[in-house]
């Protein structure tokens, strides 16, 4: 029985990842080229997961004539003939529940941009919890003993 070049390719990936010692249990139970298509897929579906989140978007903290701050995702788009930058800052740091607050700037308003992460610029913008006080436990009041010391 002849290989074909792809079947070749696939038996070779499963040979490398069984190398590796990466494999599941559930992999190894897998022919060869059912394996290379899965991760080929995952792989896929991962990388348009990221296009898709990113989508243009860089998250960053945007400085405006040194006055204002924001910490936001941000892209450069062309309004009112010009370009400006927007930046979508989340609301208490919760984009899905609050939504977002936009700002557009023109570039010669810009004093600075920093680059950040997501998780960065959402925690940056959660409104402040003060820590919880401190409560002692009341004292039951006892009739018989009444000095506490």
């Amino acid at each position: 029985m002849t290989r074909t070049p792809q079947q070749a390719a696939a038996e070779a990936i499963f040979d490398a990842y069984e190398a590796r010692n990466t494999l599941t249990e559930a992999e190894r139970a897998m022919k060869p080229a059912e394996l290379a298509a899965a991760r080929a897929i995952a792989a896929m579906e991962a990388a348009a997961q990221a296009e898709e989140e990113s989508n243009g978007w860089d998250w960053a903290v945007v400085e405006v004539m040194g006055h204002r701050r924001h910490v936001g995702r941000i892209r450069e788009e062309e309004r009112f003939g010009a370009k400006m930058i927007r930046v979508d800052v989340p609301i208490d740091g919760d984009p899905v529940a609050k939504g977002w607050r936009t700002h557009f700037y023109g570039g010669a308003s810009l004093f600075g941009i920093t680059p950040c992460t997501r998780e960065a610029a959402l925690k940056a913008n959660k409104p402040y919890e003060p820590p919880a006080r401190l409560a002692l436990p009341r004292r039951e009041e006892d009739d018989a003993d009444p000095i506490p010391f």
